[in-house]
Order: C-alpha cells, then structure tokens, then sequence
C-alpha cells in the first residue's frame, strides 16, 4: 500500500486525502484443486503487464506516465509431490516501477492504475494450504496472505483497472500501512467452510501492519503489531452468481480525526451481488453481467465513510468475438464528517465524494498477449475542491506465459 491518510489532527490536509489507493492484487492465482487427478504436480507462471496512462485534462497536471508489473507465480500439489493429500503450496513474487499516476497528475484517491505501488522486487506472497474434511469442505490457509484474494472479491469487477474495483475504498483506506493487500501482503490464517453448495463462511486473521512503514519496499515476516479480523459469507446461485456479506474489525487503537482521543472501533462492514442480466442464446459465457457494491468505515477514524461501486460487462458483443469484454463502471467514496471538520479547522476545505467512471474494451490478440484501451473521468479528484474534473485514458498489454508437469 502507498501512504496512507494520516490521522492526527495536527497534519491533516487535503494532499492526504489524495493520498489514499486502493490497489488491487495481481490476477495470477493458484486454481487447481490437489484432489482434482488433472491439477499438475507443479505450475509455474509468469505475466507482465505494462499500462500506458496520459491525464489529457483536469486534475493535478497534464501528461503522461508508464507504470508496470510483472507477476511469478509458482504452485505445487502437495498430494502429487509429498504424499500429503489436500496440500497446496503457493509462491508469488513482484516487481514494480513505482510510477505514480494518481499522485503525480490525476490527485485522486480511488487509484486510476491498479498496480501503482513503491519501485520494489519482493516476495508478495507464501502460503500453505490444507483442505480437508468430507468432500474437501474445510480449508486452511496460512502465510503471506493477500486478503483480496478472496475476500471482497467480485468476479465481474476484476475487468476494471481502477483500483477501488479490486477492493473497496472502504478497507483499503484502513490501517496505518493499509490492510493486507497489493503491493504489500502481511502473515495471516484463513479458514473456509463449504457449508453446503449454495453457502460458503470464511474467516482470516491478518497482522494489523503487513510491511514495514518506514521501509515500504520490503517484505516483513513479523507480528506483534495487532490483529485485522475478516469474516465473509458467501451465497451462490445462478442468476446471482455471488452475493458477500462481510465485517471487519482492527484490533489496535487509533488515533481518532480532529481530536487527541484514541479508539479501538475501527471497524466497518461490506455487502455486494454479481450475476447474470441477459446471456446469449446457445453461450455460458456471452451476455451481459453486472453487480453492485457497499462498504462503510468508521468514519471517526477514517476519512471516507463509505464507498459504492457498480458495473456492466458485455462479454462477446461483436460478432466473432467471443471473448472480448466491454465494461461500464463507477465508483464513489464519501468523506465523514469528522474528516471534513478536520480539514475546515485547518483552515482547508475538503468536498463530500469522489466519483471515477471507467469503460474499458478488453480483447486477446493471441494465446500470451491481450490488450485494454481505458478511459477514465474523475469527478471532485481527492474529493479537493481545488482540483479539476480530470480526463485519463490509458492502454493495458499484458503478457503472460507458463509451465506445468504431472
């Protein structure tokens, strides 16, 4: 995570709410079960993505930037290779250019690019799994464990590159390195329960602090600094593919906005539904999808009170194109009011919301390369009154590759 919103009253300002990102975790995951004959003895993946952005008006400035990310993944079925039945282990490195979009041109807080991080090469995560009981329904996790991975996690929404879409602003915004997610992963347990085929529960407890503030380019492998408490509930169905219901709660105190309290509330809750609205006759895959997000912070502690998010994707619009996926999305965060009162007692000013609106064109031009004109309009960037309405639009490629073994 980037620099976060700084608490005391004392040093408030609206650069800090500018500040706030919300990046999302890389898409390179380990899927295969150990109990499914077909999942390899090994898998080994590797994928670059690079992002061309220009801020063609508005915001802090006009120009242009490049910001990358390259992803190394490597799984081993523990049942094929130590004889351990239901074991999964998992390895994931980055690396990152450190080019800052938001903060050098755009000013806002949601994050335009979703791998914007410090210039760093770290151990991202590594974590060991066990799934176990009758028919694999009990899992446990534990390691380097990047909470959005499968915690506020929306299918659909993985299309959009701003980053609010990857995690809500909500609970990226927490913490004082940011929670456990891209670019920074902290230890953590998870444990899943497939309660039956339609209901799935699942809890983690992370370390409060994953990294090291001082140092942000480094990995940490440490506790002691208190616990981030997850609980999510999961409901499949078909029309509705997935609704979450989730809660999330510090441990730690924190210092509280405008004031020389401290508070152990920092807490706050998320709800989202993804799911079919129209599919293409003859296609499991064709049609159109959308869903729909709510998280609410504390909003004595943190500066943004809620976020929304919401969105559509055409998969297979055009003829011969079954695979390409159009996207319309929106997200919006709104500032507490004890924030807002912080910045006024200043002597700044800080607006009620932040709005990004996104539509973005997916497409592969072969088996290892795809690309993603974006198009981003930033409405109140930072929710600063001072900044303009900013125009960005950008170009994704990404490349990627891998190798497996039975």
């Amino acid at each position: 995570m980037t620099d976060t919103i700084t608490r005391g009253a004392s040093t408030l300002s609206l650069a800090a709410v500018a500040a706030v990102t919300t990046l999302g975790p890389a898409t390179a995951r380990a899927q295969c079960s150990p109990a499914d004959e077909s999942c390899p003895a090994w898998e080994l993946g590797t994928t670059y993505t690079g992002k061309f952005w220009r801020n063609l008006d508005g915001g802090l400035d006009e120009g242009d930037i490049y910001v990358d990310n390259l992803d190394v993944t490597l799984a081993l079925n523990g049942e094929k290779l130590l004889g351990v039945p239901g074991l999964t282990l998992f390895a994931y490195g980055i690396y990152n250019n450190g080019h800052d979009l938001s903060g050098r041109y755009v000013g806002d807080a949601q994050g335009v690019s979703n791998i914007a991080a410090v210039q760093a090469t770290r151990l991202y995560e590594l974590w060991a799994e066990l799934n176990f009981g009758s028919n694999d329904a009990w899992s446990v996790r534990a390691g380097l464990y990047d909470l959005n991975s499968e915690f506020a996690a929306i299918d659909t929404a993985g299309l959009f590159i701003n980053s609010a879409h990857g995690i809500g602003t909500d609970i990226a915004q927490t913490g004082e390195n940011g929670p456990s997610i891209f670019p920074i992963a902290g230890l953590g347990a998870r444990l899943r329960w497939q309660a039956g085929e339609r209901l799935a529960l699942q809890a983690v407890v992370l370390d409060a602090v994953p990294g090291d503030p001082e140092q942000p380019d480094r990995t940490k492998f440490d506790l002691g600094d208190g616990s981030l408490l997850v609980a999510e509930a999961h409901w499949y169905g078909t029309r509705i593919a997935k609704a979450n219901l989730g809660y999330w709660r510090y441990s730690p105190s924190f210092d509280e906005l405008g004031g020389d309290a401290r508070r152990d509330d920092n807490a706050g809750w998320y709800a989202s539904v993804d799911g079919l609205l129209y599919g293409e006759s003859g296609s499991e895959t064709e049609g159109l999808r959308g869903w729909l997000r709510y998280g609410v912070a504390e909003d004595r502690i943190n500066a943004f009170e809620s976020h929304t998010g919401a969105g559509l994707v055409y998969t297979g619009l055009l003829p011969g194109r079954s695979e390409d996926q159009l996207g319309l999305a929106v997200a919006i965060v709104n500032t507490g009011t004890p924030f807002r009162e912080a910045v006024a007692g200043g002597g700044g000013e800080a607006g009620s919301s932040e709005t990004n609106i996104e539509l973005t064109y997916h497409f592969a031009v072969n088996d290892w390369l795809t690309l993603q004109p974006d198009i981003q309009y930033v409405i109140d960037p930072g929710a600063d009154p001072s900044i303009e309405e900013a125009l960005v639009v950008g170009l994704r490629f990404e490349v990627g590759y891998g190798w497996a073994a039975d």
